[in-house]
């Protein structure tokens, strides 16, 4: 994850924090889904700025993994949420 990616989070979504987890509800889909603690502070963090890289350094800061783990955990739920449409990449500018 070298490259800066900017990820925008759905605005049919509408979450709640319960015990550090999250439930997102997707308004559109009328679909719940749920993320453990990591999930909901990265999502907490691309709510305050959509730059991948500046999530997991933070996440790095706050948990003792290994960074490649960590970069590849963060990508699978990067993955599955674009796939289910609660998160979007925003095109490179140059």
């Amino acid at each position: 994850m070298s490259a800066t990616r900017h990820l925008t989070l759905s605005s049919k979504a509408i979450t709640q924090e319960i015990n550090g987890e999250m439930v997102i509800l997707d308004m559109g889909s009328e679909e719940y889904f749920s993320l453990n603690e990591v999930g909901c502070k990265l999502w907490r963090l691309l709510e305050s700025n959509s730059d991948l890289s500046v999530a997991v350094a933070s996440l790095l800061e706050q948990y003792d993994v290994d960074s490649k783990q960590l970069s590849g955990d963060v990508e699978s739920v990067v993955t599955e949420l674009k796939r289910v449409g609660l998160l979007s990449e925003l095109p490179a500018t140059t």
